[in-house]
């Protein structure tokens, strides 16, 4: 009887957390509190087009840029880190692009280049480390 009444208890209180959302706040301060900070992102080489297209998003002054009214959706320098075996993999780092209406649209790369990830982080199955989406 003591099984069922302190399973009642335990559940009924991670029903309360996961509807108040609270999980989110929970997996934050755990994140905070990991001895291990993510490293900084530290400038590298990207193509032309991929550098454009960050442009493109980011910058109103650039030729072509993109008004959040104008877009289905917009991601700004989205990165997404993941902790395995201790140690910080990056698995999308400063990702911009942006996709108007009607416009058809495809991640290309290599194994690993972070395609599943992206779409993972789109559709709300994971959260982002850090950068904005609009949809």
């Amino acid at each position: 009887m003591l099984s069922l009444v302190l399973h009642f208890v335990f559940w009924t209180l991670v029903l309360v957390i996961i509807e108040l959302g609270a999980e989110k706040s929970i997996k934050k301060c755990l994140l905070a509190c990991h001895s291990r900070k993510f490293p900084v992102f530290t400038a590298g080489r990207f193509d032309s087009d991929v550098e454009q297209e960050a442009r493109r998003v980011n910058n109103e002054s650039e030729p072509g840029y993109l008004p959040d009214e104008e877009t289905q959706l917009k991601v700004k320098e989205m990165r997404k880190m993941y902790i395995q075996s201790g140690e910080p993999i990056c698995a999308i780092e400063k990702l911009s692009f942006g996709i108007q209406k009607g416009e058809c649209f495809a991640l290309l790369g290599v194994n690993g280049a972070g395609k599943s990830t992206t779409f993972k982080i789109l559709t709300g199955d994971e959260e982002s480390t850090e950068g904005e989406i609009s949809i």
